[in-house]
């Protein structure tokens, strides 16, 4: 489905969060033309969830307990500050993304980030309280000093832009 995010309309609700995953269109693509021969291929489902499964069976794939650790010291600030919380179905949704992307071609963090924009940080939308602009703040610094700079680039955007609106 598609939900208008405008003055218009309230803020999407936690459980579509957990459920589904939000896309926002930003900026506008410039057109293009493909210059090459490129040919239609065919996948069943039954082929594609094989797929999935072999990504999902590849240890190099799947979070390790150094990768659970680091994403839950974010996790954890998150809940301390906002008392914001996601549940076992983003866990799994976690689990079963990662190494699917991750056989894709993908980093981990590049996976990591987009869940936590889409399914985290977008849940803070609509909070003004006097605390959100510092907690926000120190959240930066702690994605900086957990992965490094500029490695969760879609988070740290999400989080300038709110930092902003306040």
């Amino acid at each position: 489905g598609t939900a208008n995010k405008d003055d218009s309309t309230f803020t999407i609700t936690d459980k579509v969060y957990d459920r589904a995953i939000s896309i926002d269109f930003d900026n506008r693509n410039d057109a293009f033309t493909v210059n090459e021969e490129v040919s239609t291929i065919t996948i069943g489902n039954s082929y594609l969830q094989s797929l999935y499964k072999n990504a999902q069976s590849e240890d190099a794939n799947r979070m390790n307990e150094a990768d659970f650790a680091k994403f839950t010291k974010i996790t954890d600030y998150i809940y301390e500050q906002f008392d914001l919380t996601f549940g076992n179905r983003i866990l799994n949704q976690i689990e079963l993304l990662v190494p699917t992307f991750i056989a894709c071609g993908g980093k981990k963090e590049d996976v990591l980030d987009f869940l936590l924009s889409r399914k985290v940080l977008a849940k803070l939308e609509g909070r003004f309280e006097e605390y959100v602009k510092p907690s926000l703040k120190q959240l930066l610094a702690l994605l900086e000093k957990v992965y490094g700079a500029k490695t969760f680039a879609k988070s740290e955007h999400i989080i300038n832009t709110m930092i902003k609106r306040l």
